[in-house]
């Protein structure tokens, strides 16, 4: 896809994609159309509820959740990051039984985007 940006490490235990979705994403009733765009990377796609606050000035939204990714089971951090006109989505993935080895690292990345 285009301007996209996807990275794993090496194990392929962690999946981290970023883009700007199709259809702006500014409240929880938006991520329904967020949920069917992410329906290309993540099958069975559950999520939780979903926490409104604010990172580096950027109205944010973060929910959790599971899904599959390619077949197996991943727990998913979600972060809409919104100001202005313009959302950007990080969207991390782990093996669901990795999730506890890598949870800190991923809360550090979605905390870490700045304007």
């Amino acid at each position: 896809e285009e301007d996209v940006l996807e990275v794993s490490n090496p194990e392929e235990e962690v999946y981290l994609v970023a883009f700007e979705p199709d259809t702006p994403v500014k409240t929880d009733k938006d991520l329904p159309a967020l949920e069917r765009e992410l329906a290309s990377y993540v099958t069975d796609l559950k999520l939780g509820k979903p926490e409104m606050t604010t990172v580096n000035g950027f109205g944010t939204i973060l929910v959790e959740g599971t899904g599959k990714v390619e077949g197996e089971v991943v727990e998913l951090g979600i972060a809409v990051y919104h100001k202005g006109g313009e959302t950007l989505v990080v969207c991390g993935a782990v093996d669901a039984e990795d999730d506890a080895k890598y949870e800190a690292i991923l809360e550090k990345i979605l905390q870490s985007v700045r304007p």
